[in-house]
């Protein structure tokens, strides 16, 4: 039985990657996160682009159905607009 400050700390088990060798926490993939991340595509699916309008004289953006509303640059309401415009998330 171990004594002292190593008593204290819980042992972890480490799965090496499978594509880089790394030693990582074990997970489901079996990989890093950045191998992970440079092997699969998250936005599958999802549209990169979308096109949203806004008036020149006024600076309102149309919100579909017609209809035009004042939103401030960076609001939560302009990215509310930004991502239904976006196909392949709903």
């Amino acid at each position: 039985m171990m004594s002292g400050p190593m008593a204290l700390l819980p042992r972890t088990n480490k799965i090496l990657c499978c594509l880089c060798g790394i030693s990582i926490a074990p997970n489901p993939s079996g990989t890093c996160a950045t191998c992970l991340a440079s092997t699969t595509d998250v936005s599958r699916g999802i549209s990169t682009e979308a096109q949203l309008h806004r008036c020149r004289g006024c600076g309102k953006w149309h919100a579909g159905n017609g209809r035009w509303s004042k939103l401030d640059l960076e609001s939560r309401e302009l990215m509310s607009l930004c991502l239904a415009n976006v196909s392949g998330l709903g």
